[in-house]
């Protein structure tokens, strides 16, 4: 039941664990470190069928950092595309009834390990992220680099 059909009770958002597909794990676990995303449906697709990518549908807490976080993954994703079979698609959805957008991202399944260590080593929860997201809603976007770009290594983002 979504926040606006329970008029009685005050709602939160709570992590939850839940049961995915074993071949779209990783990058389901990699967008859940971060702390102000969540899952809400998986995928793990077919390797053997393009027609059948692997995907995973996901927002930020309201439209505005959802939007922006899709402008962080693309650019963080793009800028780090390595080889053909990272090829991947973030799609952007909202409905005509209200509910908050929702992000997809899509890949060859076989894409899903290298796609997800790229998301685990982003910033996308950090403060950084958070006071330009802050910025970009109040003054608009400038040619400052989107946290999350500077993946090159290291340790997965800890939130």
């Amino acid at each position: 039941m979504n926040k606006q059909s329970e008029a009685t009770h005050e709602q939160v958002l709570v992590k939850v664990t839940a049961w995915v597909d074993k071949g779209i794990a990783p990058l389901v676990d990699a967008l859940n470190r971060h702390d102000f995303i969540f899952t809400v449906d998986s995928c793990q697709g077919d390797p053997d069928d393009p027609q059948r990518p692997a995907y995973v549908w996901f927002r930020a807490y309201n439209e505005a950092e959802t939007i922006l976080l899709a402008g962080a993954l693309a650019s963080t994703l793009r800028d780090h595309h390595t080889w053909p079979e990272e090829a991947f698609e973030l799609v952007l959805e909202w409905d005509c009834e209200g509910n908050p957008g929702l992000i997809q991202l899509r890949c060859h399944p076989r894409s899903v390990a290298k796609l997800a260590d790229k998301i685990k080593l982003m910033t996308l929860g950090k403060p950084a992220f958070r006071a330009w997201a802050q910025r970009v809603l109040e003054e608009g976007m400038d040619e400052g680099t989107i946290p999350g770009q500077d993946v090159q290594g290291g340790e997965p983002a800890d939130d």
